[in-house]
């Protein structure tokens, strides 16, 4: 839930997928939105009183913006592959910051509703929020004074820089300090591994690490380049590894999968990987996946509607196809008759 900056509104999000704001002196509901498909995790009001909108995050991995006056979304926006944790706007009201569980922090502009940079933080987010620049070390300031923080799967807090996207301060990590450096060396050996283009341990790497976000960049790299003809991923070695996964690992991937296909952007990456899984692992191995019918449940519906796109797509195309023909005949017939 989330108070309007004149306090005389409130909005909360339900599991339903609808967002209701009510008036607080009367107590009725002035909005009743709906747009999401999944549950709301995140809201947020503009601080500006006369801007009114309203910003939603769900777990269907979607923002959308929500203009008060008009009565409906004005902009969904497609800039996370996993649950939307916080919101938040900068402190000029021009942009608005989204944090994850895709590991990723987004800037959104508003004037435009375009995302203008995104920055990884390495750890899925469950709170995200702007900071006070007297909070920031003198020597850490930058000319725009921009500073958010982020909270995350690990437990601490990180400060970052808005500009750059670089952490300028950590809460001290206590006993926490020792998993953290062997994560940190983790992630210099993936930063290698994608920079040799060693496709197969940088995917197992980012799996264990659990970065769905550089996972699906890495599939997509592979297959967009497509070295092994033969290969259904696009690299024999990267089929090797979804071909020898554990049960636990097969379900974190699936659940990956299930996520991406949510995102029409991301469904040609997911299809790819469905299509390997399915075709390698046997029913019996699939059943014995205790999140399969929660993974079913939301793939089914995505997968139907992404082919029915298609389908779509296929349809037009045939009938452009025609129509040039058919004025190709035309424009030949014209020639005879002038001749």
């Amino acid at each position: 839930m989330d108070f309007d900056p004149t306090s005389t509104l409130v909005a909360t999000g339900s599991a339903d997928s609808t967002i209701k704001i009510w008036d607080v002196e009367k107590g009725y509901c002035t909005h009743n939105f709906r747009g999401h498909s999944g549950v709301i995790s995140a809201l947020k009001f503009h601080f500006m009183p006369d801007k009114l909108e309203l910003y939603s995050g769900s777990d269907d991995c979607q923002i959308r913006v929500w203009d008060l006056r008009k009565k409906m979304c004005i902009a969904a926006l497609d800039t996370h592959v996993s649950v939307i944790r916080g919101l938040d706007v900068t402190k000029d009201g021009k942009y608005l910051i989204s944090g994850a569980r895709d590991k990723i922090v987004s800037i959104t502009d508003l004037s435009t509703y375009k995302p203008v940079r995104s920055f990884p933080v390495f750890e899925t987010v469950e709170a995200i929020g702007i900071v006070d620049e007297k909070y920031i070390p003198l020597d850490k300031r930058t000319k725009d004074g921009v500073y958010f923080y982020t909270g995350g799967e690990k437990g601490i807090i990180r400060i970052w820089n808005f500009s750059n996207g670089q952490c300028i301060r950590a809460q001290k990590e206590g006993e926490n300090g020792t998993n953290n450096q062997i994560s940190d060396i983790m992630e210099q050996d993936l930063s290698n591994f994608i920079m040799k283009k060693d496709y197969k341990n940088a995917i197992i790497l980012s799996m264990e690490l659990d970065q769905p976000f550089r996972l699906m960049k890495l599939f997509s790299e592979v297959l967009y380049q497509k070295k092994d003809p033969d290969s259904i991923l696009g690299l024999e070695a990267v089929d090797d590894v979804i071909f020898n996964l554990s049960n636990d690992q097969l379900e974190k991937l699936l659940l990956y999968v299930r996520d991406w296909n949510t995102n029409s952007k991301h469904s040609t990456v997911a299809q790819a990987v469905l299509n390997a899984i399915l075709g390698y692992y046997d029913q019996e191995t699939l059943l014995k996946l205790p999140k399969l019918n929660e993974i079913l449940d939301s793939l089914i519906p995505y997968t139907e509607r992404h082919y029915k796109h298609s389908e779509q797509l296929l349809i037009d195309s045939n009938i452009i196809d025609y129509t040039l023909h058919s004025m190709d005949l035309l424009s030949s017939l014209d020639l005879d008759t002038n001749n």
